[in-house]
């Protein structure tokens, strides 16, 4: 009897959907426009050459999307911390340096300013969610074991050229 009674509640679970949300919408460039809070923590290589020599890594900051002359761009500024050390870094990715799949994938490639990193890149792996609101993000560079939250902050209304 208990096995009979344990196989019925089996099978009406097996009725109920897993899940009571519905499956994300395809990403759009326009998914990803606005202005973002992003906090970044993990490890990075200080000297290029020698990616084992790795030091903590913290950074607090914005980014803005934006779309000018058709085109997605991002801007970002933040204060890092690289071993210890605080210093403000501005990040810029011009056109055909961010990518949006309608699989809420992202790619971005940043030029960056300031900072004991002046002068290097910094490669994003992302993941889009909740429609653009929010970001999870890795970089993809050697020597570099970080990773990224961000929440939007605000919509850009006007897409026009700045």
């Amino acid at each position: 009897m208990k096995t009979l009674w344990l196989l019925t509640i089996l099978a009406a679970m097996s009725l109920v959907p897993a899940s009571s949300g519905t499956a994300q919408a395809a990403c759009t460039v326009q998914s990803v426009v606005g202005t973002y809070a992003s906090t970044c923590t993990g490890f990075v290589a200080i000297n290029p050459n020698d990616p084992t020599t790795i030091v903590p890594y913290a950074s607090h900051g914005f980014f803005t999307n934006k779309i000018v002359g058709g085109e997605l761009i991002s801007t970002a500024s933040l204060t890092q911390s690289v071993a210890g050390a605080l210093s403000t870094v501005i990040g810029t990715a011009g056109p055909g340096e961010v990518t949006v799949s309608s699989d809420c994938t992202s790619t971005v490639t940043y030029h960056v300013s300031g900072g004991p990193l002046d002068g290097s890149q910094s490669h994003l792996l992302v993941s889009i969610l909740d429609g653009g609101k929010e970001f999870q993000s890795f970089f993809n560079d050697a020597g570099t074991i970080v990773t990224c939250s961000a929440r939007l902050m605000s919509r850009i209304v006007s897409q026009n050229e700045q």
